[in-house]
């Protein structure tokens, strides 16, 4: 969450996310080319390829180094963490264990509304300490949505109503067949009100419209005026 004066937003990295990627979600260079950062939020990944020393498997953050080629973890999803800067950026922290090292990577969401795109920049590491910019639209507050989405309560309650219809009619349509012997529609499950219930249906529909309309379900002993 960041506070700009008065306001107060959601700063989340969701929308930018990548469940179940086989790579990072971002990854830039430094130093020509020769030392990299890959990052992604919100979900693992797994750096590709193969280095001569260490290795990136199921990380928040990886270090890529060319010669030798060695791949360093410098932050896992687990350990996020976050801090607003003296400029009101919102900054994800990660750490990660390694050779015995903590490793600490810091990104920087910066709010720019034109990067529709994300941008994301590596910064020189200082020591174990790793650095690195994402301008996007997100950085902004309440600028993404803050949640990978989902099904609303009438979905769910929808989705048990029918699976529980499921159970009932398969597993009574096996005991009646089964146990009950019984043969044709006699299989379905108190197949006398599922016969009668388009009739139940259709005679609701008439009162509810009768009554509508002004007119009476039976014979009124009242005198109408």
């Amino acid at each position: 969450m960041e506070k700009d004066g008065n306001n107060v937003g959601i700063v989340s990295l969701y929308s930018l996310a990548e469940q179940n990627a086989k790579k990072p979600r971002f990854s830039a260079t430094y130093s020509n080319g020769a030392i990299g950062l890959s990052y992604s939020p919100c979900y693992n990944f797994t750096q590709p390829g193969k280095a001569s020393i260490g290795g990136c498997n199921d990380v928040a953050a990886c270090q890529t180094l060319k010669k030798p080629s060695q791949y360093v973890p410098i932050g896992l999803q687990s350990s996020i963490t976050y801090q607003v800067n003296s400029k009101k950026n919102v900054q994800f922290i990660y750490t990660d264990t390694y050779e015995k090292k903590l490793r600490r990577f810091t990104v920087t969401i910066i709010c720019d509304k034109k990067a529709t795109t994300p941008v994301f920049k590596a910064l020189a590491n200082t020591g174990d300490n790793y650095f690195a910019t994402l301008n996007t639209t997100c950085g902004c507050p309440n600028g993404c949505p803050s949640g990978v989405g989902g099904l609303s309560g009438g979905s769910v309650l929808l989705i048990i109503f029918f699976v529980l219809l499921f159970v009932y009619f398969v597993g009574g349509i096996i005991f009646m067949k089964y146990v009950r012997n019984a043969e044709g529609t006699e299989v379905i499950p108190n197949v006398g009100f599922w016969s009668s219930l388009p009739s139940f249906i259709r005679d609701g529909f008439t009162f509810t419209f009768s009554r509508c309309r002004g007119g009476s379900s039976g014979d009124s002993s009242y005198e109408k005026i």
